[in-house]
């Protein structure tokens, strides 16, 4: 887990400065070690942290004859990988690094190597003989990797400060900021809040050629592709599953788990934690965030340490920690969040660098690839009755007014409200009264291309893992962990995990009520009941009201004074008092902006 940044000039020499000025904006990404290769038009940078190998032979960039590469992620198959390049093409290796892994996949395989990591990756490679760029990012976007290309010089990073840091102006995207304003969408196209600043999306190789000046997009992974018609069953899952945990705690320092209390969390915990015991030969240290709230989830947390046996480590986040570290979140984040629970998770990665955790397991994901979701009831009823099960889909209405936190009226709710366009946008067009009118039509264009795979499940997740609902989460999981130089692993995004989740029939995702039911077939066998068949989803939540009714005079005044929201009403008297967009956007032109 590193920083990467770089530029490639058609025209004239890289200056180093410009590079170091970089590098140096994304230190907190790579402590353990810094390095630099410029060779005329090409600069590339990294910054170390070091998990694997930690000598001096995993220093970066590295390079392999005329192969430069500077990588930041972790390739969890690279023993499987460096035993076929060694057995069946002879490759030496002089390293014990992943890094290595990759330069020799290159070379073997070329630009197609990709498909053969199994991980979470950025990396950007320099092929001398060719004078070509190549930038790749994993398939779901666990690491994240910017660009700016003005037809001349190409310039990327981990991080979009760096490419501030060098010279970039940070000048807002109506556009994006429309949608997160109206719907609340992050991270769901290439542009970013910052005009000209642009992602390369998950699952996409970006080729940049100096001698013919051209940079060109593939997508070499598709979700709905690698699908197919195919379907799983649950053993294949839960197979997959115990694989990608397992590889997931290759590290050469100490791994420990992020625990809220909740399903997913939960079960990797139970998972992981005999494995890192009987690895290591000492408990395995889980990490849980604790609010004086109702909705507090520590005492579930609880019940897993006590089931699996865990070393467990507590922190408790204050109104007063919120207050003095917002700006420094939205700082590291680069974009707003949308809820104060990124302070949560924040604090719980500093609760592991001051423990001396490097690595920390993280149960993102699971929502989105096992329908966890109380929303996406709606689209399963719509699955039912549009293929004529009627029975079934009175069934699991009924139980899930038993066996969800929502009742039979408010899933009625729910299911009109998602499946109508209209009452949605009549609803966001409530909401956002005193917007002007282009960016709330630039919000409705968005909304409205989102809408059309709402009464197939398999779309929906599709669409959720690739745009709406997985990127933004994945963005604030990067950069809470990295602002401490911590690697976060999402075990059940994994590629492999996640397809053979999405292929899974409906009735291993809802069934008798309840959400993510092959997950909860998996941890009955390892947890107590009470965390296995929860009923009571929380989420991994701030103590919003608390926060919000002891700050709100502080938030009102930020959005009072903000020029850019001013900008965005169609009058003065039209800006509301208060929403937590609002506040956070405000907070975002302060850091940014000012």
């Amino acid at each position: 887990m590193c920083g990467i940044a770089g530029i490639v000039h058609s025209r004239e020499t890289v200056n180093e400065i410009d590079l170091r000025r970089m590098a140096e904006s994304i230190r907190h990404r790579g402590p353990d070690d810094q390095g630099f290769f410029v060779s005329t038009q090409i600069g590339l940078a990294h910054n170390r942290l070091a998990i694997l190998d930690l000598s001096s032979a995993g220093h970066q960039p590295m390079r392999a004859g005329n192969i430069i590469i500077v990588y930041n992620g972790e390739i969890y198959n690279y023993l499987e990988l460096k035993d076929e390049l060694v057995n069946r093409h002879n490759y030496q290796f002089s390293s014990e690094t992943d890094t290595e892994v990759i330069l020799a996949a290159y070379k073997t395989w070329g630009i197609e190597c990709v498909q053969r990591l199994r991980g979470m990756w950025a990396f950007a490679l320099w092929d001398e003989e060719l004078k070509q760029l190549l930038l790749s990012r994993d398939r779901f976007g666990i690491k994240p990797l910017y660009y700016v290309f003005d037809g001349i010089k190409l310039i990327f990073s981990s991080e979009i400060k760096a490419l501030l840091a060098n010279g970039i102006s940070p000048v807002p995207d109506e556009s994006i900021l429309a949608d997160y304003l109206v719907i609340g969408y992050l991270d769901h196209r290439p542009e970013t809040f910052f005009k000209n600043i642009f992602q390369v999306m998950p699952g996409y190789n970006a080729v940049y050629n100096v001698a013919t000046n051209r940079l060109q997009l593939h997508a070499y992974y598709d979700l709905e592709s690698a699908i197919n018609s195919k379907t799983s069953t649950f053993d294949q899952f839960h197979s997959a599953l115990q694989e990608a945990i397992s590889i997931h705690l290759r590290s050469d320092v100490p791994v420990g788990a992020c625990l809220s209390g909740g399903l997913d969390s939960s079960t990797i915990a139970a998972i992981a934690g005999p494995l890192f015991q009987q690895s290591c030969g000492s408990p395995m240290t889980a990490i849980t965030a604790c609010s004086n709230d109702e909705r507090d989830e520590s005492a579930y947390a609880a019940q897993v340490v006590d089931a699996v046996k865990l070393d467990w480590i507590r922190t408790t986040p204050s109104c007063d920690d919120f207050k003095q570290l917002l700006t420094r979140v939205i700082w590291h984040q680069e974009q707003p969040t949308g809820g104060p629970s990124v302070v949560m998770q924040y604090m719980v990665m500093k609760a592991a660098r001051d423990h001396g955790i490097k690595v920390m397991l993280d149960g993102q994901g699971g929502d989105e690839i096992l329908l966890g979701y109380e929303r996406y009831y709606s689209s399963a009823f719509g699955e039912w009755i549009k293929n004529g099960d009627l029975l079934r889909f009175s069934r699991e209405f009924y139980l899930a007014g038993l066996h969800s936190k929502l009742s039979w009226l408010d899933n009625l709710c729910y299911w009109i409200y998602f499946q109508s366009f209209s009452a949605r946008r009549q609803r966001l067009r409530s909401k956002s009264r005193g917007l002007k009118p282009e960016l709330i039509a630039m919000a409705e264009q968005t909304l409205s291309s989102s809408y059309s795979i709402r009464n197939s499940i398999r779309s929906l997740q599709i669409q959720e893992l690739k745009y709406y609902q997985l990127p933004h989460l994945l963005r604030f999981e990067d950069r809470s962990s990295m602002a401490h130089s911590i690697e976060a692993r999402v075990p059940l995004i994994d590629h492999i995990v996640v397809e053979q989740a999405v292929a899974l029939s409906l009735e291993w995702k809802i069934r008798n009520g309840y959400t993510k039911y092959a997950l909860r077939c998996v941890a009955e066998k390892l947890l107590p009941s009470s965390i296995a068949w929860r009923k009571n989803k929380i989420g991994f939540e701030a103590p919003v009201n608390k926060w919000t009714e002891d700050s709100l005079e502080w938030m009102k005044q930020y959005i009072a004074e903000s020029e850019l929201i001013k900008s965005m009403y169609s009058a003065r008297n039209s800006l509301p008092p208060y929403s937590y967009r609002l506040f956070e956007l405000a907070v975002w032109e302060e850091v940014f902006l000012q």
